[in-house]
C-alpha cells in the first residue's frame, strides 16, 4: 500500500514594492524596489513536511 500525505492550501504570490512614505487617503506615492515573492497557506507547511518525509523512506 502505498501513503502520502497532502497538504490541502493555495498558492498565491505577494506584490511587494518599497516606498519612502505611506501613501495618504486616495495618494498616490511612487515606488522604488519590486519583487514578487511566492506565498500561501499550502505553501508554507508543505516544504518542511516533504523533508520530514524524505528522512524517514
Amino acid at each position: 500500500m502505498n501513503q502520502g500525505i497532502v497538504v490541502a492550501g493555495s498558492l498565491n504570490r505577494d506584490f511587494v514594492s518599497t516606498v519612502e512614505t505611506l501613501p495618504a487617503l486616495g495618494e498616490t506615492v511612487p515606488g522604488g524596489d519590486f519583487s514578487m515573492i511566492p506565498d500561501g497557506k499550502g505553501t508554507q507547511p508543505s516544504a518542511p513536511t516533504r523533508k520530514e518525509v524524505d528522512q524517514l523512506h
